[in-house]
């Protein structure tokens, strides 16, 4: 009779990502002045991640850190090619629970940016959709809609 191996791999069966292979792809975009379409979004690890896309490129996540967010929204205000990202594979991680799109609308809230909101009325009753225009991209924003937010949002004169 045969032998047979039952044996199990200690290998893990979940795959780390590959967020040096999406700072390439990236860095390629943005040396060809592609414009981009960016979303922000908490991981489910807790890391911060951009979605970006473009006409040409199919929609990727990219994991963040501080300097990498600083980069991408200075390519996206200036048009700004610079290499932001020395160690890719490094990232930072939010507390658990937060809303890295929230912390991102607020911040450019607070730094006076103009931001374009679908009209409530038309919009879907359970979102707050928002565009950043900006030089090189857009970014888009669709936030779970509650009182709270909308509170925000009118103290600081960007709804009616």
């Amino acid at each position: 009779m045969g032998t047979f191996n039952f044996n199990i791999s200690q290998e893990s069966a979940v795959k780390k990502y590959d967020n040096e292979g999406a700072y390439q792809t990236l860095l390629a975009m943005m040396n060809g002045k592609e414009q981009l379409t960016v979303k922000f979004y908490s991981g489910k690890d807790g890391v911060p991640c951009a979605w970006i896309e473009s006409k040409r490129v199919a929609g990727f996540k990219y994991q963040l850190k501080s300097d990498t967010y600083q980069g991408l929204m200075n390519y996206l205000y200036n048009g700004e090619f610079i290499d932001f990202d020395s160690n890719p594979t490094a990232t930072d991680t939010l507390d658990e629970g937060a809303d890295f799109q929230l912390m991102v609308l607020q911040s450019l809230v607070s730094e006076g940016r103009t931001i374009q909101y679908v009209p409530l009325f038309r919009e879907n009753p359970e979102y707050v959709s928002a565009v950043l225009p900006c030089f090189k991209g857009k970014v888009i924003f669709r936030i779970k809609r509650t009182n709270e937010i909308l509170d925000y949002l009118r103290e600081n004169k960007q709804i009616a």
